[in-house]
């Protein structure tokens, strides 16, 4: 049993988790990395206590005789792995099994090897496992050392990045691994791994950085389910419902944070995408119901809105494609009222914390999406249609430009979060490209019938003039560029966002919306650090 200071886990956590967890892992209650939160202690912090497993004493070490022992070993398990040595020698077996249960496995529970677990279990996985060419070898290594080893990590009282990490090792457990020669296929997960990740998810006394972890490994086993359609139907229906379970649950448990809830929230929705919803038509109207919803955070309304273009629809339900575009339509007006908001609270919290008026607190507050797309699969790059880096494109900079740094500056900011925000709506409306005989459907416009498809593009047409203002001015012959400033972006959209608004309130049957600026309020708040 090893024991140190609780304000260690912090530092640790951070040398471990991959960017888009770190986040949400540091609003979980409890969590030392969300200590600036709490009040000043007034005593040392108690030790923690968290079981370690003991090394080969052969293995451990740093003098030049365990050097050259680990050296000789991982020599002779690199033969096993490949097939050069004989997988029927007990003495080979021995070996290979002390080697994992005694040094790989126990050092990922060692303090002192917390900052490279992330570095660990990826070597671990790539090249061992997916290396291994004796199919039998493999199956002894992932099912009879791994799993049951990674199983008890979880439920047992290690550190919470070792237990984390352990549940990343089993969600990527294959039966099956891509081949490293010849044609590159998709791995089989193993299937007795996802019985551990669903066990732990219902598993209330759990903690959430395992549960964060299992997360990700039901959605990697239902999104290859698409592919090797291995899954059974009511381990299927399983994680439907548990899906369905959490995504109803709108206030988070007492030790989870609401952001960490609406995390797992967000991978709910994308774990019902990709497993189907069956014949639940429940399914579609709860994620379609979340796209109008004020009071839930933005990024899961838009996480929702970019669902809504990949579910299945069932004929005579209560939400159609037709009734899904109204919504996302409707969401797409609302982002940009939010950023018009924003702006002009903004203005405000300047203005006041120019005159002195009290005003402060400005750089803690974000957009509640500001690092939505941890955890997504698209990239920023995708989101803006740019294949590298830079921000080329997103505002008046560069040479020549009529705008001052500072104008430029909120300029970019402006068009950043608009395109952030609406590429999650497009992505859900989809589009329709190519000429008859080769047309390319995405989206809704896959699903929605004929008669349907004249209200589906009005509002795509609607949304993508609001994308084309985000864009530069062309340039024309002789004449310099000249860059619309933040001001007057926003000005120019008001038209296009009212003449939105009145559309989708007409096709949900309701009133027209009012033509004044506050007709849809916004969820934006001042930018952070300005």
């Amino acid at each position: 049993m090893f024991t140190y200071p609780d304000n260690l886990v912090g530092s640790i956590c951070k040398a471990l988790l991959p960017w888009s967890l770190l986040t949400v892992l540091c609003l979980l209650p409890g969590n030392p990395l969300s200590a600036q939160d709490a009040p000043a202690a007034k005593a040392p912090a108690a030790a923690v206590q968290y079981k370690v497993l003991p090394t080969h004493p052969a293995l451990s070490g740093d003098t030049p005789q365990a050097r050259l022992v680990r050296n000789r070993v991982a020599g002779e398990i690199r033969q096993l792995l490949r097939g050069d040595l004989s997988w029927d020698d007990d003495a080979n077996k021995s070996k290979f099994n002390a080697w994992y249960g005694q040094y790989v496995f126990a050092a990922m529970t060692q303090p002192g090897n917390f900052a490279t677990l992330d570095v660990t279990r990826q070597k671990f996985l790539r090249q061992d496992l997916g290396t291994a060419k004796v199919q039998a070898v493999h199956d002894h290594l992932a099912k009879q050392l791994t799993l049951p080893q990674m199983t008890t990590i979880v439920r047992g009282n290690f550190h919470p990045a070792v237990r984390y990490n352990a549940m990343l090792i089993i969600s990527s457990l294959n039966n099956v691994e891509v081949p490293t020669t010849g044609q590159r296929v998709p791995p089989i997960p193993l299937l007795d791994a996802l019985v551990v990740i669903l066990d732990e998810l219902k598993n209330e006394k759990q903690m959430d950085a395992v549960k964060l972890a299992a997360w990700i490994g039901v959605l990697r086993h239902v999104q290859l389910n698409r592919i090797n359609n291995q899954i059974p139907a009511n381990a299927l229906q399983m994680i439907r419902d548990i899906s369905k379970a959490t995504l109803s649950q709108k206030e988070p448990p007492a030790t989870r944070s609401y952001s960490g809830h609406v995390w797992m929230q967000r991978r709910a929705i994308d774990v019902l995408v990709a497993a189907g919803t069956g014949a639940d038509a429940e399914i579609v109207s709860q994620i379609a119901a979340l796209t109008s919803q004020a009071d839930v955070p933005m990024s899961l309304r838009l996480t929702a809105a970019r669902a809504l273009g990949n579910l299945e629809y069932e004929v005579g339900a209560k939400t159609t494609p037709a009734t899904a575009a109204v919504k996302l339509g409707a969401l797409a007006a609302v982002v940009c009222r939010a950023e018009m908001e924003r702006v002009e609270n903004e203005k405000k919290a300047l203005e006041q914390a120019s005159q002195g008026t009290g005003f402060s607190g400005m750089d803690d507050m974000m957009m509640d999406d500001e690092g939505m797309d941890g955890g997504d699969s698209e990239s920023m790059a995708e989101m803006f249609g740019q294949g590298g880096g830079g921000e080329a494109g997103l505002d008046g900079g560069g040479g020549g430009s009529n705008l001052s740094d500072e104008q430029n500056e909120e300029l970019s900011y402006t068009k950043r979060m608009l395109k952030y925000r609406l590429f999650y709506v497009q992505r859900g409306l989809g589009e329709e490209i190519g000429k008859a005989g080769a047309v390319t459907k995405t989206g809704l416009f896959a699903k929605v019938s004929d008669a349907e498809k004249v209200q589906l593009q009005q509002i795509y047409s609607m949304l993508t003039g609001i994308l084309a203002e985000l864009e530069p001015p062309e340039p024309e012959e002789g004449k310099p560029l000249v860059f619309l400033d933040r001001d007057q972006l926003l000005q120019k959209l008001r038209k296009q966002v009212r003449q939105l608004e009145a559309v989708t309130s007409q096709a949900a049957g309701g009133a027209q919306a009012k033509s004044d600026d506050g007709a849809l309020p916004g969820v934006g708040i001042p930018r952070a650090n300005k």
